[in-house]
């Protein structure tokens, strides 16, 4: 089940332009989805009546929604909310969806007529959560008024199940990157942490690791992220957790080999790609085959939406640059810069090249 919760980062949900769909809140409903609906589909040649049908339904949706096609997922839980039996499971499925589309209006509507079906359910309470969670990474007046939303249908979500441990670690990365006046605090978030623990061995060392990195304790962080890994050295989890925690400390050689086992372990894995690509480039060390990974991202169609293909254009100019090829790397920014005017680090680097290669 863990494997669908992939590249959990700590991003807070009320930071201002913490703007990513590869967020805690984000990805950890594809665990939800998983315990809302695995197990509770029964085979359809096995029941009758309605309920073999909305059986049949959502465990197509879910499956729609582990293959990445959120909009075949919304249509079969569309179908499966008219149907009485499956109305409340439909609606778990549709504020998932609309978590997944980056549409946190969706998500907490669809959350909030959930948990009216049932007021107890702590899946439901940690979907509105997420929702709430989206609406304040986007920043503005309103950011803390969400982040203390956020935190109060978390701890609902564990008021209701103790062991949901996605809820729990939320919790801890709100207290840990929270101020003091919203209720956060770093021994909160150390408490919360050793809960993690006593629940589950691998999010105990990732939340360990997570408070580590957040006070700047990057040895200790390494240590906890290494153990995670170790968990279960076949999962793809821990090791991407690793690699990107290499990147984010500047350590892009470290991040290489870590980056190779992921790709080994899921060698259709588009994000490991990138990432591998990355910290080829910024190690410096083997710009050819950061620049084929770079290519072989920008080219699949089945890439998903983060990393942005306009960051991969970017990271391919810096390749082309330091190879010389000025022209080409030109080229890589416009096209970056075509794809999202705003991309501040491609316009910036479009500026600095032409200015240095008229």
């Amino acid at each position: 089940m863990r494997r669908q919760v992939r590249r959990a980062q700590t991003a807070a949900p009320y930071r201002r332009g913490a703007r990513t769909r590869h967020t805690l809140a984000i990805l950890t409903v594809l665990l939800a989805a998983s315990v809302a609906f695995v197990g509770q589909a029964s085979a359809a040649d096995e029941q009758v009546g309605e309920s073999a049908s909305v059986d049949s339904l959502l465990a197509r949706a879910d499956r729609a929604l582990g293959d990445g096609d959120a909009a075949s997922a919304e249509v079969l839980f569309s179908e499966a909310l008219s149907m009485e039996s499956g109305e409340h499971r439909a609606l778990c499925g549709l504020a998932i969806v609309g978590l997944i589309e980056d549409d946190p209006d969706k998500a907490i509507k669809y959350a909030r007529k959930a948990i009216k079906k049932d007021k107890k359910n702590s899946r439901y309470h940690f979907m509105l959560a997420n929702g709430y969670g989206m609406k304040a990474q986007r920043g503005g007046f309103r950011a803390m008024f969400y982040g203390g939303k956020f935190k109060k249908e978390c701890e609902l979500a564990v008021e209701y199940d103790p062991e949901n441990v996605q809820a729990h670690l939320a919790l801890m990365s709100f207290y840990a990157h929270a101020p003091s006046i919203m209720g956060g605090g770093m021994e909160k978030a150390r408490e919360r942490a050793e809960t993690i623990a006593s629940l589950d061995a691998y999010y105990g060392h990732v939340a360990h690791a997570m408070i580590a990195k957040r006070e700047e304790d990057f040895v200790a962080a390494e240590s906890s992220y290494l153990a995670a890994a170790a968990v279960d050295s076949q999962n793809a989890d821990g090791w991407s957790l690793l690699g990107t925690f290499y990147i984010d400390v500047e350590r892009p050689a470290d991040a290489v080999p870590v980056f190779e086992r992921v790709r080994e372990l899921v060698p259709d894995d588009l994000v490991a790609v990138y990432q591998l690509a990355r910290a080829r480039a910024e190690a410096g060390d083997d710009l050819a085959a950061a620049e084929e990974g770079f290519k072989a991202y920008i080219a699949a169609e089945d890439r998903p939406e983060e990393p942005e293909v306009a960051s991969a254009h970017w990271r391919l100019a810096l390749v082309y640059e330091g190879q010389g090829r000025y022209a080409e790397a030109m080229a890589e920014l416009d096209e970056a810069i075509r794809l999202n005017p705003e991309h501040v680090m491609a316009v910036e680097s479009k500026e600095r090249l032409g200015a240095k290669h008229p």
